[in-house]
């Protein structure tokens, strides 16, 4: 638990706001996400995977950009992305 709060508090701020995430996956008991916008306009985007046992895809898409990253999330992992609006 000590490890996911620093995620967020490493990179979130004070003024930080959240935003909706779209996803086109099926419904998952293992799998949550969660994504800001800080003061500073750079998006932060938390995931958490409790699977035990399933790697995912991830295909992170920027709305105004365009650009999608995507990477691998492995099994028990906790992955926090940031970029630039």
């Amino acid at each position: 638990m000590y490890y996911a709060i620093g995620h967020f508090s490493k990179f979130l701020q004070t003024g930080a706001q959240r935003v909706d995430l779209t996803s086109n996956a099926a419904s998952n008991d293992f799998f949550d996400s969660v994504g800001f916008v800080t003061t500073d306009n750079k998006n932060v985007v938390v995931l958490d995977n409790r699977q035990a046992t399933d790697t995912y895809t991830i295909a992170l898409t920027d709305k105004q950009s365009g650009k999608t990253l995507t990477f691998d999330m492995e099994p028990r992992s906790f992955v926090t992305v940031v970029w630039n609006q």
